[in-house]
């Protein structure tokens, strides 16, 4: 059942080819300034001064988030020379990384200006979940489990704003 708009959609990722596309996406400082700055729509120019990257280098960015599902289309607004430009906005508002012994989950806040989108996305029909939409853009790891831990690791280190790290036993 679809949730109101205006009550908080968390989801639970368990999926080791999910987490390491999520999990890699955050370890990469570029990806991360970009999803932090988009948790609200932003056109690109505004993710630009934002987040302070270069306009070439943050367009490739975009673009790679777009196609792993962690960045959407939100809208389109008029620039002043009567440039119309399409805004963008992160799938996740926040991330829980959450380790219990050797497994690992992540727990997401979906966006509230998202959930349209993800749940156009999800659909009905076999083989069109957003799970398994990313699933069939990620090649599989041979030892999933130590890239996912290297990945924490690193994202620990990094100290992330959007990202919680919690360890339980």
């Amino acid at each position: 059942m679809r949730q109101a708009i205006d009550n908080p959609i968390w989801i639970t990722i368990t999926d080791k080819s999910m987490l390491i596309m999520i999990l890699r996406s955050y370890r990469d400082e570029d990806k991360s300034k970009i999803l932090e700055v988009a948790t609200r729509p932003k056109t690109i120019p505004e993710i630009v001064d934002e987040s302070k990257l270069s306009k070439t280098l943050t367009y490739r960015k975009v673009h790679s988030l777009l196609r792993d599902y962690l960045l959407f289309p939100a809208g389109h607004t008029l620039m002043k020379n009567q440039k119309l430009v399409t805004k963008y906005v992160a799938l996740f508002e926040k991330l829980e990384i959450n380790t219990v012994k050797n497994d690992i989950s992540v727990r997401a806040k979906i966006n509230k200006d998202s959930p349209s989108i993800f749940f156009k996305m999800v659909g009905d029909k076999v083989g069109s979940t957003l799970e398994e939409k990313i699933i069939r853009k990620i090649k599989h790891s041979q030892n999933e489990q130590e890239t996912i831990r290297r990945l924490v690791k690193h994202i620990e280190k990094s100290g992330l704003k959007k990202v919680k790290l919690t360890k339980r036993n």
